[in-house]
């Protein structure tokens, strides 16, 4: 056992203890507030639980003792991508989940081929989200290298290319960019427009 979590440790170094609350969160089955219009607003699917939109959303996180700035964070992608949904409903949709949101293509074919993004809720102490660009977009390599270039970050160990080909931004990044972390998140829903 304390193998393994040397292993992790080492993996993940600085994040560690985000990356266990994440998977602790999204492992544990928790019940539904009793509030009627919560329970509107909110749908158990098997053991995940989904939210009808962004407010819903922003409101779990605030429940859930988040910090302005970690939901403002969110906010910022979220809700921009929420109003592209609302004028291309056919088109894209989101899933809003306890632990994590993704933003899909509905018009693509196949399985795995419509999911353009996901990113996990807000990390409690770097305040950022960990956002996973996915490669089918077509854009993760050229996205990777602007966002490098726009946002001076050549030496960060906050921005990658998965082995799936995936871009990956790490909760850290927040850290790095403060004020330009919004700048980014507005890069981001402009490429996947």
């Amino acid at each position: 056992m304390l193998e393994l979590l040397n292993i992790l440790r080492d993996k993940y170094k600085d994040t560690l203890e985000e990356e266990l609350d994440q998977a602790m969160t999204f492992a544990s089955i928790t019940s539904v507030d009793d509030d009627i219009e919560t329970k509107q607003a909110v749908q158990k699917v098997g053991n995940k639980t989904i939210f009808d939109g962004v407010e819903t959303k922003l409101t779990q996180l605030k429940e859930e003792g988040y910090v302005d700035q970690a939901i403002q964070n969110y906010a910022a992608l979220w809700q921009p991508l929420n109003q592209l949904v609302e004028t291309d409903k056919n088109k894209y949709r989101i899933s809003f989940a306890k632990t994590g949101t993704s933003f899909n293509d509905e018009t693509r074919l196949g399985r795995g081929k419509q999911q353009l993004l996901y990113c996990s809720n807000p990390s409690r102490k770097a305040l950022g989200m960990k956002i996973w660009v996915k490669s089918n977009t077509g854009k993760t390599k050229a996205m990777y290298e602007a966002i490098k270039n726009q946002f001076n970050l050549e030496e960060s160990e906050n921005i990658s290319i998965a082995k799936n080909k995936d871009l990956v931004l790490e909760y850290g990044i927040y850290i790095e960019l403060k004020d330009r972390y919004a700048e980014l998140l507005t890069y981001i829903i402009n490429e996947l427009k």
